[in-house]
């Protein structure tokens, strides 16, 4: 084992993870589409400090909360049927005033539901470094996620993922690594009617993406292109971005003597 991994590795054992206990599936919800508008005066952080948006959304998250667990059961009681399963679920926003932690209990709940008896661990705390934290994804072998971040650590570590994007940069991600079944809207979830479905398409997504890897590989290097044509054009636009700047700010400063 890497440094890295025998990190990942206390950690979770410290939370009551077994490292010899097959398949780990990492469930990493958050709930920001559900706490956040773009019409909020006040920030959703501060004015739930304030005991704002208390009654925000609470049916929208309850029925998110059933269906994400519902599905990540689903897929661990089909995996189960080679190898056992245990889950650890990653809140977004540990701390105080977000309640992703007591979501996250919930959600543990109703896996415990599909799959009764199994490991489900809830990583409660922030007190790791980010170097730290990420070295838990060595020990996953599948990733459940609704934001982007958690998929790019998924997939630097060689891990499968499953995306429930809110915003289209997922679903791009995804997209250019030539895997768009690997991501679907996270308002799926919202719909019991497609549950099964959902947790049959991720199980097919983590036993084909050994088999993928080339293709990501290949993907991977044209996205590292682009990157660096990006950042030769953005060099070329600096100065010239410089100067709109000094000039926009002289002619809001300079007196029009011609008024």
């Amino acid at each position: 084992c890497s440094t890295g991994e025998d990190k990942g590795r206390t950690i979770l054992q410290e939370l009551g993870w077994h490292p010899d206990q097959g398949k780990t599936i990492a469930v990493v919800p958050t709930f920001w589409q559900l706490y956040h508008q773009p019409t909020d005066v006040v920030p959703f952080f501060w004015g739930a400090r304030l005991g704002l948006f208390r009654q925000r959304n609470r049916a929208a998250i309850a029925n998110f909360i059933e269906g994400l667990g519902t599905v990540s059961g689903l897929v661990g009681r089909q995996l189960q049927e080679k190898t056992p399963v245990q889950f650890v679920l990653l809140p977004r926003y540990p701390g105080k005033p977000w309640q992703d932690v007591a979501y996250c209990d919930q959600i543990k709940a109703q896996i415990l539901k599909v799959v009764p008896g199994a490991t489900v661990i809830v990583y409660d705390h922030d007190r790791y470094s980010p170097k730290e934290y990420l070295s838990m994804y060595h020990c996953f072998d599948l990733v459940i996620s609704v934001a982007l971040h958690d998929l790019l650590f998924a997939a630097a570590h060689g891990k499968s993922a499953f995306n429930f994007y809110y915003e289209a940069k997922g679903k791009d991600f995804f997209a250019a690594l030539n895997a768009q079944d690997a991501s679907c809207p996270w308002t799926e979830l919202l719909n019991p009617a497609k549950w099964q479905t959902l947790a049959n398409t991720i199980v097919q997504t983590h036993q084909t993406w050994p088999m993928r890897q080339e293709n990501f590989a290949k993907a991977v290097a044209q996205l590292q292109e682009n990157a660096k044509k990006n950042g030769v054009l953005l060099a070329k636009l600096d100065p010239i971005l410089e100067n709109c700047s000094v000039k926009g700010a002289a002619d809001a400063t300079t007196p029009n003597l011609a008024a």
